[in-house]
């Protein structure tokens, strides 16, 4: 037994309140001294009256209640030889191993088994030099195996920790924007999830219809950029409200192989395959009713607006952002008396574009104005930069009339278009304008009136004299609605090859 061991047992021996007749032991009055007589259990004829037992260096191996005989037992030896037992299971018997606390060493012991009697806590045994053959599971208690596997949690807790804090906090923050990572097609999968349940704000509908080869020109390719201009726009940004289709409107559809190969990659709407088209029909007419369709067809999806895109008006990069900011602020709330109302029944739809080069000076009175605030900025310029004291009023006005016609010019001869990209600075710089007549590869509707000029425009015929643009027009005008536009444009119209007219437009146009 170690010296803890023997420390335990002597205090805890102190038990006996009685001194009994002649044993074994020496000095038997209140301390009885039995060390080294090689005893192998208990004596039986010990005094009632000792209240201190030494034990050490005999053969006695363990204890039982057996050992100490009723007759000289008091209330408090039962008590404390029940405590004596459990010190005994926690701190080891005695064993016939040396060093038994932390590290126990069995070398060259004769030992044929593993012995049973090992403490709890040990986490090294060497059964060196020993006449072991085998070892077998049952050798091992399972008080012996408690520390092993209570270690073995604490690992697995670590490499489970490791394991969550990688994949489930650290790479999904990293990785959900990398378009080749596991994490992005998972996020990606759970936003459609998630437009399927919410209500879209916006949905974009590019209708397109096959061109026929012109000059030789056949693979033209405008739906593919702008598909892939929009799918990129809505990877990076936050467009969850946002809902993309493309409408094929070609008779047969599956003869515009473009479509038909992006099918795969996006929704695509389109009519029965076993509808036909007349020889007969107009174009204009055709271009109409295929405007009607996809028109319906985006109401379906009961969004707040619909954009709807020609196959070859390509987006450009803040299209969203701008798109919003002006529905939000310019269109769907209106400022009166300092505070922000609704104010969104008045118009009929937002044209994202208009052709460039009727959007210089002198085309309408909002730019004369722009060129003659210019003007004025610039004659104030060279009279704060010119003028000295003692000039004369009439040297400062030669003076200011000089500065406000170079300004005039200078804005004239470079065109007012190169200076709206200006405004692209800031969503916030760009004009919401009244929109013109023309032109129609970007508008925006809000789903009330999207689905007013869809039937009103069922109750007229297009044709080259009064084409689509023109009937939409005369449905602002007839309801008494205001039409609008965005400068500078949020499209830019890249088609060469028109999908009604048999030419080629000037690409300087």
């Amino acid at each position: 037994m170690s010296n803890r061991l023997v420390m335990r047992l002597i205090l805890l021996l102190m038990i006996f309140k009685e001194s009994g007749a002649a044993t074994p032991c020496e000095s038997c009055s209140r301390t009885c001294d039995c060390r080294d007589k090689d005893l192998r259990s208990v004596p039986q004829d010990l005094p009632t009256k000792i209240v201190r037992l030494d034990l050490d260096r005999n053969a006695i191996v363990s204890l039982k209640p057996s050992d100490f005989s009723r007759q000289i037992m008091s209330n408090r030896l039962v008590m404390s030889l029940i405590l004596l037992l459990m010190i005994f299971k926690e701190s080891g018997a005695a064993t016939p191993c040396d060093s038994c606390s932390r590290t126990c060493d069995c070398r060259d012991k004769d030992l044929r088994s593993v012995p049973q009697d090992l403490p709890p806590k040990i986490v090294r045994l060497d059964l060196d030099r020993n006449a072991i053959v085998s070892l077998k599971p049952s050798d091992f208690s399972r008080s012996h195996h408690q520390d092993f596997w209570s270690r073995g949690r604490i690992m697995y807790y670590r490499f489970a920790a490791l394991y969550f804090i990688t994949y489930v906090i650290a790479l999904p923050l990293l990785c959900w924007d990398m378009r080749y990572s596991m994490y992005f097609r998972v996020f990606r999968r759970l936003n459609l999830m998630v437009l399927k349940r919410v209500q879209p704000q916006i949905v974009i509908t590019v209708v397109t219809i096959a061109r026929q080869p012109q000059n030789g020109v056949n693979k033209h390719r405008y739906l593919t950029q702008v598909v892939t201009q929009f799918a990129e726009l809505l990877e990076h940004e936050e467009a969850a409200d946002v809902v993309f289709q493309v409408c094929n409107v070609n008779v047969p559809p599956e003869a515009h192989h473009e479509a038909v190969f992006l099918s795969k990659y996006v929704p695509v709407v389109q009519r029965e395959s076993n509808e036909e088209q007349t020889e007969e029909e107009d174009p204009f007419e055709r271009e109409k009713l295929d405007y009607i369709f996809c028109l319906e067809k985006s109401v379906e999806l009961n969004p707040e607006y619909v954009l709807m895109v020609e196959d070859d008006a390509l987006p450009t990069p803040d299209i969203l952002h701008v798109l919003r900011h002006k529905l939000q602020y310019r269109l769907k709330l209106r400022i009166r008396q300092g505070e922000f109302v609704h104010h969104s029944d008045d118009w009929a739809f937002l044209k994202l574009y208009d052709i460039e080069r009727l959007q210089g000076y002198g085309n309408d009175a909002r730019s004369f104005l722009e060129l003659t605030g210019a003007g004025f900025l610039g004659g104030t310029a060279f009279l704060l930069v010119l003028q000295k004291r003692g000039h004369k009023t009439q040297r400062r006005l030669f003076i200011f009339a000089l500065g406000f016609v170079y300004v005039v010019l200078l804005c004239w001869a470079i065109g007012r278009q190169y200076f709206l990209q200006l405004r692209r600075l800031s969503p916030q710089l760009y004009t919401v304008t009244t929109g013109p007549f023309c032109c129609t590869p970007a508008v925006v509707y809000p789903v009330k009136m999207a689905a007013d000029i869809a039937a009103f425009l069922k109750t007229g015929t297009c044709e080259e004299r009064y084409p689509l643009d023109f009937a939409l027009s005369d449905f602002a005008i007839d309801k008494g609605l205001t039409r609008y536009k965005v400068e500078p444009n949020l499209v830019l119209h890249v088609g060469l090859v028109s999908s009604i007219r048999a030419d080629v437009r000037n690409p300087f146009e």
